[in-house]
């Protein structure tokens, strides 16, 4: 299993802007793009914190039989240099850093322009990414959510009106209950918190109904809203399949003997790599190289293993980007934050191996 699935699992489909790691993870561990560990540009330099080296990936292969996310995501991110080569280097992200944000207006202009620009690609990539049918195979939406979305709640939604219409009359305040509960159903059908704000819906509705009376029918609305509160709030909007369910136990299993420092690592160069990338993927880099980067030997074959070259560097390139993602694409976070928590709950015993997926 590769990183970027592993990522599906954990966040739930709903990806945020440093996922990209892990697809670059998974075209490097397919073969598709080879690593290089480069130093940094002078313009990524400016900021004092940034790190000295950075990692470029070279597209190997032609893309036509990757999927259609993944064509996206190498149009878009990989430029041709002028000997033909489609590359692409970690500090081409553009991020607010503190050199970035010293700069005259200009460039800070031009900044947020590249921003904006990324989080639109990056919003085309997540939705093209969140439909890709091999990651359906492992976690998938939850077809009864939305049946339950865009069928349950309409018609209970208007049979509730019509009731609170025969039962209270012809009333300013009726028509500006529905008014509002049209509001809030466009904003569950097209919004970001459409099962928080179901749930809400409901709830108030439950309150609306009890003070309204029990007029005959509204007996019936009263019994169904509080089984409809309970199934908002507790039904997934996606879940891990069959197949999918055992990795997802696997991956939180892994995490947990990571931070308990129980690993057992692999011994050959290639599955280190890999469980290397697992770990920054998951947002665990740095405790894995802080449990076990005296275990990675710096090599000198980097062509092969390139993120083993300088296991701390490695680590720390990836910890700063991780904090300038969250910094720079900070309302892409707060609106994912229901994708699923990298936690050490859940998942039996502490150790394990890459095996554990």
């Amino acid at each position: 299993m590769d990183s970027f699935i592993l990522v599906a699992l954990k966040r739930k489909l709903k990806f945020m802007p440093e996922d990209i790691n892990a697809v670059l993870f998974r075209l490097h561990q397919k073969g598709y793009v080879s690593v290089e560990h480069i130093p940094s540009s002078l313009e990524y330099q400016e900021d004092e914190y940034a790190p000295d080296h950075t990692f470029t990936f070279i597209l190997e292969k032609e893309s036509s039989d990757l999927s259609e996310h993944e064509k996206y995501f190498i149009d878009w991110l990989f430029t041709e240099t002028q000997d033909g080569k489609r590359v692409f280097s970690l500090d081409q992200i553009p991020l607010s850093t503190i050199g970035t944000e010293t700069q005259n207006w200009r460039n800070k202009e031009q900044r947020g322009r590249e921003i904006r620009d990324f989080e639109k690609q990056f919003k085309e990539w997540k939705k093209l990414a969140s439909k890709d049918p091999e990651l359906h195979r492992w976690i998938e939406p939850v077809k009864l959510r939305k049946i339950f979305k865009y069928g349950i709640i309409p018609v209970w939604l208007i049979w509730t009106v019509i009731n609170l219409i025969m039962g209270m009359g012809d009333r300013l305040e009726v028509y500006l209950g529905m008014a509002g509960i049209a509001i809030v159903y466009l904003f569950i059908t097209f919004g970001k918190h459409d099962r928080v704000l179901s749930t809400i819906l409901f709830f108030i509705l439950l309150v609306v109904i009890f003070a309204a009376g029990l007029d005959p029918g509204m007996e019936y609305l009263q019994a169904t809203t509080f089984p409809l509160i309970l199934i908002s709030a507790f039904l997934p909007t996606v879940s891990s399949t069959y197949y999918g369910a055992a990795y997802y136990r696997g991956m939180k299993k892994w995490i947990k003997g990571l931070r308990k420092n129980q690993l057992q690592l692999p011994t050959d160069e290639v599955r280190l790599e890999t469980c290397f990338q697992h770990a920054i993927a998951l947002e665990q880099g740095s405790l894995f190289e802080s449990y076990y980067g005296e275990k990675i030997h710096a090599t000198t074959t980097g062509e092969l293993y390139p993120f083993l070259i300088a296991p701390v560097e490695t680590a720390q390139i990836y910890s700063y980007h991780h904090i300038a993602f969250q910094s720079t694409y900070s309302s892409s976070y707060s609106s994912s934050s229901g994708g699923g928590s990298s936690g050490s709950s859940g998942g039996s015993g502490g150790g394990g191996g890459a095996g554990a997926f």
